[in-house]
């Protein structure tokens, strides 16, 4: 059955809790038709399902309780052939009437005209036309393939201190004499710069001759490059200290060439025009000396 809200009910006074009936008689007729109605349905769908039950029996009585599951039947569906030929590869005989095929030899010809165009057979174990030229020909293959996979993984052998391939081994040879060539160089090129540049190593101190041409020419060079910086340094110097005693000399010759200002206080009167001096004054606007703060306040308090 439904649930209702029965406070909310009994505030409008619809419905009466007592005796659970509606108080207009229509709405509890709709009521009981609606409850009547959803049990008929749960009934009814409770029968189907125990008549559609997968067991159709009582599990205690073990007798049937109900209508059988109806069978559902199986579509026949053609079945496929798992093989292209019309003969069975296990006992070689024909699908159809199950005889065995006729011992005529099997040639290309007849395979064309059978549609049959198979070239090994894994009764025999051997292929149908030429046989041993075609084995051979395998066999040539295989050990190829086989080679080629076995070069692919091994390029050197410990054993014998070799290459697998001779003129692999034959280029190794070579390059490890052109790199004996070079060792001496190589050992040089180790060696600190002041070592490698050295006079010892650029000529012959003894006779004379030559060992390294590019690297004495470049040493020449620095050497060359390192006199005229020097030249010019000493010649920067020298022109700088004549410029500073001729500044100097000036200096001293104006300093005792000087008039001393105190001669007019001394004397009084100009010693070429025989007029008297005016008393020197301060400037007009050269700076006071700063008053202190009493000096400040009695300036102020004055005016």
């Amino acid at each position: 059955p439904r649930r209702f809200n029965e406070e909310k009910l009994r505030e409008m006074n619809q419905y009466d809790i007592l005796h659970h009936k509606f108080t207009d008689p229509k709405k509890q007729e709709m009521h009981e038709r609606i409850i009547k109605q959803e049990a008929d349905f749960a009934h009814k769908k409770a029968q189907q399902k125990a008549a559609n039950a997968s067991h159709g029996f009582h599990i205690l009585t073990n007798k049937s309780t109900g209508a059988q599951m109806v069978k559902r039947e199986k579509k026949n569906k053609p079945r496929q052939e798992n093989s292209r030929v019309s003969y069975n590869i296990i006992n070689n005989r024909h699908k159809a009437d199950g005889q065995l095929p006729s011992t005529i030899p099997r040639t290309m010809f007849g395979l064309r005209a059978t549609k049959d165009h198979r070239e090994f057979d894994i009764i025999s174990n051997n292929y149908i036309e030429n046989h041993e030229t075609r084995a051979i020909a395998d066999a040539d293959k295989v050990k190829r393939v086989a080679a080629e996979k076995f070069h692919k993984t091994r390029d050197y052998d410990p054993v014998k201190i070799a290459y697998y391939h001779p003129n692999k081994q034959d280029q190794f040879k070579r390059e490890q004499e052109d790199s004996r060539v070079e060792i001496p160089t190589s050992q040089l090129k180790k060696l600190p710069l002041s070592y490698k540049v050295s006079e010892g190593r650029l000529y012959n101190i003894v006779n004379g001759e030559v060992v390294q041409k590019e690297q004495l020419a470049r040493h020449d060079l620095m050497l060359d490059g390192r006199r005229r910086a020097c030249k010019l340094n000493n010649d920067a110097i020298a022109k700088q200290k004549m410029q500073r005693e001729s500044k100097h000399s000036k200096n001293v010759e104006r300093r005792q060439n000087r008039i001393s200002a105190n001669r007019l206080k001394q004397r009084g009167y100009n010693i070429i025009t025989k007029a008297k001096c005016k008393p020197l004054k301060a400037h007009k606007f050269s700076p006071q000396p700063k008053m202190s703060v009493w000096e400040a306040m009695q300036a102020t308090a004055s005016k």
